[in-house]
């Protein structure tokens, strides 16, 4: 799997002794993708969701993506507001769902298992 930048931005300085290693998870506002880079700007993850981000989505520790979308009109209109959370495996498929028509800015997954 290959991505092509739009823009000439690359990583342009990565100081391993003045970092944190660790992995980014982004997700532009206007498409249905999210990314997984590493520290040195590599694509390590590629997921395609069903319907454009409502919020920031959250990596979970099985590697699992938790993502709140756009699956319908908000009820109320405001910025940040979904419809539903998913959960979606490393391969792409959604195995949690939970419609909630009026989720705005946060969400958690408790250490329980409840979101």
């Amino acid at each position: 799997m290959s991505y092509r930048r739009r823009f000439a931005q690359d990583l342009k300085v990565y100081d391993p002794s003045r970092a944190y290693e660790g992995y980014t998870l982004f997700a532009p506002m206007s498409t249905n993708d999210a990314w997984l880079i590493n520290m040195k700007g590599e694509f390590v993850h590629h997921w395609t969701t069903p319907f454009p981000p409502a919020q920031h989505g959250r990596l979970l520790p099985s590697g699992n993506l938790l993502w709140p979308q756009k699956a319908a009109p908000p009820v109320i209109p405001v910025g940040g507001t979904g419809s539903e959370i998913i959960e979606m495996d490393w391969d792409g498929e959604v195995v949690w769902r939970h419609e909630e028509p009026t989720i705005n800015h946060d969400f958690q997954r408790l250490p329980n298992g409840n979101t």
